[in-house]
């Protein structure tokens, strides 16, 4: 997600879109599991700079639970049906990430 995020900061730098519509395709380019989790929140995110804090940290739960979960020897049904968040992340990145330069070929919001 680090990386992610770092990417989306370089490319939204380079462009002259508003905080407003940078969470929009920030949203988009989230993996589902996460984007739910953050909707999950008893307060939402309102600014772009939350939006980021809540990802990261988020998928860093998500992380730590799954390493702890395997040292402990603890199992779970979504081991077998769920891809890992870096997995997911990929296959978003492939198939709803676009990068911002020459963001009005992107789908409308």
């Amino acid at each position: 997600m680090d990386k992610y995020i770092l990417q989306f900061k370089a490319e939204a730098s380079q462009t002259n879109l508003g905080d407003t519509a940078l969470v929009e395709y920030l949203k988009a380019g989230l993996n589902p599991a996460l984007f739910k989790s953050i909707y999950r929140l008893p307060v939402m995110p309102e600014t772009l700079k939350e939006w980021y804090e809540w990802a990261q940290r988020l998928d860093w739960q998500y992380r730590q639970e799954q390493t702890e979960s395997k040292l402990l020897g603890h199992s779970h049904v979504m081991h077998k049906t769920h891809k890992t968040t870096e997995e997911e992340e990929e296959v978003t990145r492939e198939h709803r990430h676009r990068p911002l330069h020459g963001h009005s070929h992107w789908p409308m919001l």
